[in-house]
């Protein structure tokens, strides 16, 4: 079982494009945890954009998807040990939570970096497993990352 976390636009799209990519090889064993608008199935997570861009902290969406603790405890129960994040700020929570539950996290940095990490990324890249960026200019800028292209 692997986890797919990221947010809507270009986020969703990436996430998209990799999940055609590996879809014969793990089709039914992937869970979305998003706030894009999808067609959600059992066992998918709906999150809530916390951190707006140019906007104050939402706070009771911050708060709401500390809920998602208790589901990634239960995934990890059933075994599920990968989560792969596309960002943005909404994957930080689920990214840190199943960090410190034991399972293995990789990050993409968006596609539309070129000169600057997110701030995403200069959280999560320093705890996943594997960080790659699809920009080679980042892979000077984001310390151990990784550039194989773009999705």
């Amino acid at each position: 079982m692997i986890i797919f976390c990221y947010g809507q636009g270009g986020h969703s799209v990436q996430a998209n494009k990799l999940l055609k990519l590996i879809k014969e090889e793990y089709d039914g064993h992937i869970l979305h945890m998003t706030d894009a608008a999808i067609s959600f199935s059992d066992g998918d997570i709906k999150l809530k954009e916390a951190f707006p861009k140019d906007k104050r902290i939402n706070l009771m969406n911050f708060l709401f998807n500390f809920w998602i603790f208790y589901e990634l405890i239960k995934l990890r129960v059933r075994g599920c040990k990968l989560m792969i994040s596309f960002g943005p700020g909404l994957c930080i929570i689920p990214g840190v939570f199943w960090w410190m539950s034991g399972g293995k996290l990789i990050y993409f940095e968006t596609w539309s970096r070129f000169e600057t990490a997110s701030k995403t990324a200069k959280i999560l890249s320093k705890i996943a497993r594997i960080t790659f960026v699809q920009n080679r200019s980042l892979a000077r800028i984001i310390k151990n990352s990784i550039y194989r292209g773009r999705l």
